[in-house]
């Protein structure tokens, strides 16, 4: 039996990730969201919230959960902060990953295997889990238009610059036109990763 392929989805702020993901979960790809397994972790992991309330000071946690608007608000103007939350997060997203891989690889019930994680080159080594990394790339006053808060340039300065990020990519989606554009350029990605 082949090994089920295990692709990432990456890229900028607002360059259109979950747009892909969801294309590829219609053509019948398991996805999985690394920000969805963070924000149950920072509302059920009793030990990952004592330690992020530990770093960051008690203002962050109320009733029992992590308050993520009062953690952006320290993190982002603080980028050192930043990196020792992530090195604290990043290793319960790998393990649920991976978790869920062997889960769904054991199972054989989807053609690909596909993990959306906005951080993937910067947290380190993950990229080398997995077997092809797709970027979406767009332009960034699309992308500012989009994410349509004025934090913008502070949150996306805490990451690797998105052309550094499609130079890394084994394919990149160019999220530039319209819808169409878009799933034109997924599905043909998604055939040459689960072609035979």
């Amino acid at each position: 039996m082949l090994k089920l392929k295990k692709t990432a989805i990456t890229g900028g702020i607002a360059s259109g990730k979950s747009s892909v993901a969801q294309i590829f979960k219609n053509l019948g790809a398991y996805v999985v969201s690394a920000d969805e397994i963070v924000h149950w972790h920072l509302s059920n992991n009793r030990e990952l919230i004592k330690m992020i309330e530990k770093l960051l000071g008690p203002g962050v946690v109320s009733k029992g959960c992590v308050n993520r608007k009062a953690v952006a608000d320290k993190v982002f103007k603080h980028p050192e902060l930043l990196k020792s939350l992530e090195d604290l997060i990043h290793p319960y997203v790998k393990k649920d990953i991976d978790i869920k891989y062997e889960t769904i690889a054991s199972e054989a019930k989807a053609p690909l295997f596909t993990a959306e994680i906005p951080v993937l080159y910067e947290a380190e080594g993950f990229e080398s889990n997995f077997d092809a990394v797709i970027v979406v790339d767009a332009p960034k006053e699309t992308r500012r238009k989009r994410y349509g808060r004025d934090d913008f340039d502070q949150r996306e300065s805490c990451q690797m610059p998105l052309e550094e990020k499609v130079k890394k990519a084994d394919f990149v989606i160019h999220n530039d036109k319209n819808i169409d554009h878009l799933k034109k350029q997924a599905k043909t990605i998604y055939q040459k990763l689960t072609s035979p």
